[in-house]
């Protein structure tokens, strides 16, 4: 069992260093956690990126085609600005919840939509389920020891993959939309038991709440499921020990958080946050656009309602998917080595030199690989540093609005993609993606690199001794300790 070695005379230990003390196990819970999150991230991807298929398979006339592939990313950006700042008010596993089951629901309905406006309506609200998503991802990273953080966040970006595939699999299947739909929705039920069962509210979040009995239960649990059968008397749980939050600015107030991603003191590391979030949603799901686009006109721009057999060039497109696959898997050896600033670097760089490429039918289907492979990896460390340069109090509101830039960004690319040419397309988005890389320049590493929590430096002055919450001992303030039961469902 891997403990700390000074706590013999350690009062207070916080939950990432209690998190690194776990005793070792075959199967780890951060592994069950891992797979929760990854099976919501390939439902996103699944229910998604159907839309590069949809205009060739529904069957009503008039359709307004740029409506449709914008639909599910207005509902995206909806539900990442309304609901996900609630992970912070209300807990990451309620959100996570809600989420995983609307996106269930919605997906369900839209295989049996009777007519065009009905079935926009459905992919609207599929949208708002799967922009909340960054709340289970925010409960992964405060769930994962500081050391594992990097590579475990990467392992969720080989579902999305998997996700990715999925429309293209059903696609070979059928070619009735309404099972292809069905079809796509379907994950999304593994996804919600999974995470029904399994999942348990973040201990860290909690301590910001000073629900710090709830935080040291579940605690316990996680040792437990780790086939620790002590009394807690030689660990970090051990009631002399008191748990502690370097946040020391905790609120339960939405609008207190939003305003607080606005401070003087945080506004450089959100500006180009947001910066990057924008450029990964506008030149991640226009690279895919751009794709379907090109090999759907190269597989039979004949078209029509019979010529559905040779629309697509799948090989081509499953290809391309694939190599998302490559992208994440390089950036999962290179990431502890290089950093966060200098993975988006190179990625972001090679993906925009890739997508122009292939826009100008120079080798398109090579650099088409290229850059797919390239921008799966730079956004993938984009989604790993952002809960990284976030406090946990405001982390959730925080991811949510970066999330919400980019479902804007998501927005407005299939207008672009369909209303340019295919060169002018890729200009446009190579050039999004140059900028990506000087935000991405502009950010830390970490939260601790950029110092502080969001509170001025006055305030951080003042208050140095109290930037670690002695929530054990609040009882000593006349605050309400009363025992409340864990937030999760036992095994």
């Amino acid at each position: 069992m891997r403990l700390n070695e000074h706590q013999d005379i350690k009062s207070a230990a916080t939950v990432p260093e209690i998190l690194t003390a776990l005793p070792e196990c075959s199967f780890p819970y951060t592994t069950i956690c891992t797979v929760s999150v990854g099976l919501l991230s390939l439902s996103d991807s699944s229910e998604v990126l159907l839309l590069s298929f949809l205009p060739e398979l529904l069957p009503w006339d008039n359709m307004n085609i740029p409506l449709l592939m914008s639909s599910t990313f207005i509902g995206e950006l909806i539900g990442s600005v309304l609901l996900t700042p609630l992970a912070d008010i209300y807990g990451r596993r309620p959100v996570s919840l809600f989420s995983s089951f609307t996106i269930l629901c919605a997906g369900i309905l839209s295989s049996l939509s009777p007519n065009f406006p009905i079935f926009l309506l459905t992919r609207l609200v599929v949208g708002i389920g799967i922009g909340a998503l960054s709340g289970p991802y925010d409960l992964l990273a405060e769930l994962l020891p500081p050391k594992a953080r990097g590579k475990k966040l990467l392992e969720v970006q080989y579902y999305w993959t998997l996700g990715s595939l999925l429309p293209i699999l059903f696609l070979t299947l059928t070619k009735n939309w309404r099972v292809f739909t069905f079809l796509c929705s379907l994950p999304s039920f593994i996804t919600f038991t999974t995470f029904l069962v399994y999942s348990c509210e973040s201990p860290e979040w909690l301590l910001t709440q000073r629900r710090n009995e709830e935080a040291r239960t579940i605690l316990k649990w996680i040792y437990k499921w780790h086939g620790y059968k002590g009394n807690f008397e030689d660990t970090l749980l051990k009631p002399s020990v008191s748990l502690v939050s370097h946040d020391s600015k905790s609120d339960t107030k939405c609008l207190s958080n939003v305003h607080r991603l606005f401070e003087r003191d945080v506004l450089p590391v959100t500006v180009p946050l947001f910066m990057v979030w924008f450029c990964f949603g506008f030149g991640y799901y226009g690279l895919v656009f751009l794709t379907s686009r090109i090999f759907t006109e190269e597989g039979g721009e004949g078209g029509g309602e019979g010529g559905n057999e040779e629309i697509f060039d799948t090989v081509s497109i499953t290809l391309s998917a694939l190599s998302e696959f490559l992208g994440t898997t390089v950036v999962w050896f290179t990431i502890d080595s290089l950093g966060r600033r200098k993975s988006q670097t190179f990625s972001y760089t090679f993906a925009a030199i890739g997508v122009i490429l292939m826009s100008f039918n120079i080798g398109t289907t090579f650099f088409s690989i290229i850059g797919r492979a390239a921008m799966m990896a730079s956004t993938s460390v984009t989604w790993l540093h952002t809960p990284e340069v976030l406090h946990t109090s405001y982390r959730g509101t925080g991811h949510a609005f970066a999330n919400g830039v980019a479902r804007v960004g998501a927005f407005l690319c299939p207008y672009v993609v369909g209303n340019f040419s295919v060169k002018g397309a890729g200009t446009f988005i190579s050039l999004v993606t140059f900028v990506a890389v000087f935000a991405a320049n502009k950010l830390p590493e970490s939260v601790e690199e950029r110092g502080g929590g969001g509170e001025g430096k006055e305030g951080r002055e003042e208050d140095e001794e109290m930037e670690m919450i002695e929530l054990d001992h609040a009882d000593e303030e006349g605050m309400d300790m009363t025992p409340m039961a864990p937030v999760m469902i036992e095994l």
